[in-house]
């Protein structure tokens, strides 16, 4: 049976800030850009669907799963900035509690 590799310690694991917020920006800038040109006066700037795509970008700078429903708000969101300011707050606390229990989330 083959065991899985042990998570670093929370010592060890260090956030990548820069990369995330790096790809973050980008993957809102361009869904905003996208976005802007198919949605209805009435739908939000980012869309919860877009959002979810943005995650993908993100993927392998985590070595646990990326939920969209933890990290994307529910109807997405009306400007780049709020977008950016939710969810990499998310994304930093859903890494916290990641090292901090020592297991996956």
């Amino acid at each position: 049976m083959v065991e899985a590799p042990e998570k670093p310690a929370t010592a060890d694991a260090v956030y990548p800030i820069a990369d995330v917020q790096s790809r973050l920006r980008e993957g809102i800038r361009e869904a905003a850009e996208e976005g802007e040109d198919l949605r209805g006066e009435w739908e939000p700037l980012l869309d919860s669907l877009r959002m979810v795509s943005v995650l993908v970008s993100l993927e392998d700078l985590f070595d646990f799963p990326l939920p969209p429903e933890k990290l994307v708000r529910r109807g997405g969101y009306t400007s780049e900035d709020d977008a950016f300011e939710h969810m990499s707050g998310q994304l930093r606390r859903l890494w916290d509690d990641n090292y901090r229990s020592g297991g996956r989330s």
